[in-house]
């Protein structure tokens, strides 16, 4: 996995449960401190991993959905 030394998973790798039985989705993982880490579920753990600080995901998550969708709460997003 492309883990930099000083990024500490928090949680195990997973597929939200809106994914199909396909592997066409990402995988989540939560980084300490309260960042989060996304990867390929067609390559793991070979994928390349990208890494999120907590400023970061926000605007991550919003420029992928829909304007109309609101924002999930973060228990719910991992």
């Amino acid at each position: 996995m492309n883990t930099p030394p000083e990024i500490e998973f928090v949680t195990p790798f997973r597929k939200s449960s809106y994914s199909a039985q396909h592997n066409d989705c990402v995988e989540l993982a939560r980084t300490a401190p309260e960042g989060h880490a996304v990867r390929d579920s067609k390559q793991p753990p070979s994928a390349p991993v990208h890494f999120f600080t907590p400023q970061a995901w926000t605007p991550f998550i919003q420029a992928l959905r829909p304007p109309s969708t609101p924002l999930a709460r973060p228990r719910e997003m991992l």
